[in-house]
């Protein structure tokens, strides 16, 4: 393959595309994969199941990361606080 291929996989499918092509292939659900098989760019899934899974998956971080922020809100304020007393 040439210097400017790129490389995509969807389940057990992987192909040498050319960079015009990419946009097609990202539409078919083939994530960008580099040498060693790590996702560079995923693609948007079409399948209720996995969307389903991401949904859940990122409902659940962001109520983690909302209490995160929560938490550190309370431990400024606390420390605000007792800037104010001194």
């Amino acid at each position: 393959m040439s210097k400017e291929s790129i490389i995509v996989q969807r389940a057990n499918v992987i192909l040498h595309i050319a960079p015009e092509q990419l946009d097609y292939y990202m539409t078919q659900g083939y994530n960008v994969i580099d040498n060693e098989g790590n996702v560079i760019k995923a693609s948007i899934p079409k399948d209720l199941g996995t969307l389903q899974k991401l949904y859940v998956e990122h409902t659940e971080k962001i109520a983690e990361l909302e209490a995160e922020i929560k938490s550190l809100k309370q431990k400024r304020g606390r420390k605000q606080s007792k800037v104010e007393e001194e």
